[in-house]
């Protein structure tokens, strides 16, 4: 059984009680109540529910871009970025420091298929709460004391935002700390 989030659950009631006013008012409510015609109820409930809660497909234009980055570190894994599309995963080639105050600006390469059939992290995965968060928000205050930070870019139809994460847990909201923790086990296998 598919289980509908609550948004979902309320447009279904909506459109069922919309359908059924609509029955009423004809006079072919009652013809159902009184003699169940499960065909009937069928055709008209199944596509209501399908159409209610299709999932939103991705386009090729989507992306999330996601890395890590620390100031006072030496190597090549002091600054790691990516972009991830629906068919790919991309890894930024300039490794340079991220602007806190505008979108990543990187030069991407397309990862081997294997990296991204690898990836548990999806561009659907950002917590509701940092969606509905404006863009540009810095989380606590990301590699102030060498300990880094996360740099996180989300581009979805016309929605286009991003944010700078303090890799310190305490000065950022609670509902954040498992997408941190996911964003940096990614990040380690892609490196490995």
């Amino acid at each position: 059984m598919v289980v509908y989030n609550e948004y979902c659950h309320i447009l279904e009631q909506l459109r069922i009680f919309t359908l059924a006013r609509q029955l009423i008012g004809k006079g072919k409510l009652a013809l159902i109540m009184f003699k169940p015609n499960f065909k009937f109820i069928s055709i008209i409930l199944i596509p209501i529910l399908f159409w209610s809660c299709k999932k939103e497909e991705l386009k090729a234009s989507d992306y999330l871009i996601f890395g890590s980055f620390y100031g006072m570190c030496q190597g090549e894994q002091c600054i790691e970025t990516f972009k991830l599309t629906k068919d790919f995963l991309y890894e930024d080639r300039k490794d340079e420091y991220p602007d806190r105050t505008s979108f990543f600006n990187g030069d991407f390469e397309k990862l081997d298929k294997k990296f991204l059939n690898n990836l548990e992290l999806d561009i659907v995965d950002l917590p509701k709460e940092l969606l509905e968060t404006e863009s540009g928000k810095v989380f606590g205050c990301p590699d102030c004391a060498d300990g880094g930070g996360l740099f996180i870019e989300y581009k979805s139809g016309k929605t286009h935002k991003f944010w700078v994460i303090d890799n310190m847990k305490y000065p950022v909201p609670e509902y954040l700390h498992p997408f941190m923790d996911q964003v940096r086990a990614e990040i380690q296998k892609i490196n490995e």
